[in-house]
């Protein structure tokens, strides 16, 4: 970090690049953005996010879908309790028959 560059708060991090608050907190608790933690607060120098953000994009460039991964839902809504539904990309809902 150059010493003119200031440390800014996640909701001024959230406001100037546009992206939600909940989104930003996920990406740092999985490690996936450049942060540092003082106490409970986390500070971000924003030309770093903005770096490792654009080298993600290159990585995963718009219109390429990354391989689909199966993932488990935990209750079934239309399922037994405590049945698992295994959802992938191209899982369709399932028709129920009722009327709107």
């Amino acid at each position: 970090m150059k010493s003119d560059e200031q440390l800014v708060s996640l909701a001024t991090l959230s406001r100037k690049l546009g992206i939600p608050i909940a989104w930003l907190c996920r990406e740092v608790s999985q490690g996936r953005l450049p942060h540092l933690r003082a106490q409970r607060t986390l500070l971000f120098d924003v030309g770093a996010v903005v770096e490792c953000l654009r080298k993600r994009a290159a990585q995963n460039p718009p219109g390429i879908e990354p391989a689909a991964e199966k993932r488990t839902q935990g209750d079934n809504p239309q399922g037994k309790k405590g049945e698992k539904n295994e959802i992938t990309a191209d899982s369709q809902p399932e028709e129920t028959g009722r009327g709107i």
